[in-house]
């Protein structure tokens, strides 16, 4: 009698698990537009988790609604135990009432476990779901580096304007569905590693012997002859250049890009100056690019940047841009993407961007300007276009356009 209720126990036991089972099975095949968590990586080192975050009845509970916040979700990974969620907020205009669209949208970390003090990577995407054509509209990459501790305080990890139209609206209920993709990992800029000594060489302005000046705004930034030259062939052949000419009268070939200065040296003070054209936070990352291999809040200037990697012969950081913009490919900017791609030599993100429009040819943006500017400037990337299978429906739209000097 005993050992039959034990096997009874037993078997009780075998089928909880499986019903257990059976249920994480059906959440993990849980249709986008609803709320669940997606494991897309599963490598230990490199793992991103999807968050999505439906709002029944959004459109008539945002009449009544100050603010809106997400059911916590948790993740546990290398030993690094983290709690999050998602909110709304709102602006307020200038007669003080609240704007309903654009919201603020925010990533929330509620509370963190560690062993010890870990410098980590946060790296997340939001995305808003298209009930129109049925696919996520994705928001630019952010990164994020900071020193995760134990804690139970809310922090604020990151936000973003975004605009919710009638197309995010899922019909009839008028629900709204956000997604997050996270990425957590234990930083490689951790104590006593190059790259942290790099950062703290960085900052160490007393044994800089050069300046990179921003053109914008004459700032100026003290840096490591060796470094640059080490890191540059362009910035390394600027300083050869202002060692053995001391002045500025004749500059290199490869510091102009299209009868365009981008590189001017110069010796003042038996210290080496060399005027970048690019914008004052452009450079900024391209310097902190330069001494740790990393860059960080690159959303904005992503294309800056990469222009930037390209002439400056940095292929990593270059690298690092053109992953960003793959992650941002959609129907309105695949043609702008595709004209970049071209002019500096992206591979991967052409090849991305050409089977993007294969595969969404009935949703492709085909009016905008950046389809009319690659006609006329690039005809062959233009019939590359053509033959992924939008065929004449670009052309037939440009025809039907004004004048590139009227647009």
């Amino acid at each position: 009698m005993l050992r039959e209720l034990i096997m009874a126990e037993k078997h009780r036991d075998r089928l909880t698990k499986l019903i257990d089972d059976s249920k994480e099975r059906r959440l993990s095949l849980t249709p986008c537009s609803e709320s669940g968590q997606e494991l897309l990586v599963p490598t230990l080192s490199d793992i991103i988790y999807k968050n999505s975050w439906q709002i029944r009845k959004y459109s008539k509970a945002v009449l009544r609604k100050e603010k809106f916040d997400s059911p916590a979700f948790e993740y546990n990974v290398n030993g690094i135990y983290t709690k999050w969620n998602l909110s709304i907020r709102y602006w307020k205009g200038t007669d003080g009432k609240r704007v309903k669209s654009p919201v603020v949208l925010c990533l929330n970390l509620l509370n963190a476990r560690v062993s010890d003090e870990k410098q980590t990577r946060i790296k997340f995407q939001f995305g808003v779901f298209n009930a129109q054509v049925m696919q996520w509209e994705l928001c630019n990459v952010s990164n994020v580096t900071f020193n995760l501790e134990n804690t139970k305080k809310m922090v604020s990890v990151g936000y973003r304007d975004l605009s919710i139209m009638d197309r995010h609206l899922q019909m009839p209920h008028g629900n709204l569905s956000i997604q997050v993709k996270l990425q957590i990992s234990q930083n490689e800029v951790e104590r006593n590693s190059l790259s942290q000594d790099m950062y703290k060489l960085m900052n160490s302005t007393e044994s800089c012997d050069m300046r990179l000046i921003c053109s914008e705004t004459g700032t100026e930034f003290p840096v490591h002859r060796c470094i640059m030259s080490s890191r540059s062939p362009i910035l390394a052949q600027s300083i050869e250049h202002s060692v053995s000419n001391n002045n500025t009268k004749n500059l290199l070939h490869q510091m102009s890009v299209d009868g365009k200065t981008l590189v001017t040296p110069s010796v003042e003070n038996s210290v080496i100056k060399i005027k970048l054209d690019v914008k004052e936070e452009v450079l900024k990352q391209i310097i902190k690019y330069i001494y740790t291999d990393y860059v960080d809040h690159i959303e904005n200037i992503t294309e800056d940047l990469l222009e930037a990697a390209h002439w400056l012969k940095l292929p990593g950081l270059k690298s690092i841009c053109e992953r960003n913009l793959l992650e941002v490919i959609s129907p309105d900017n695949v043609a702008s993407l595709l004209l970049i791609a071209d002019e500096f030599q992206c591979d991967l993100l052409k090849k991305s961007a050409l089977a993007y429009c294969e595969l969404n040819t009935t949703i492709v943006n085909t009016t905008c300007l950046a389809w009319r500017v690659m006609e006329m400037a690039n005809p062959e990337l233009f019939m590359e276009a053509q033959e992924t299978g939008l065929g004449s429906s670009i052309s037939s739209n440009m025809d039907s356009e004004d004048d590139l000097d009227e647009a």
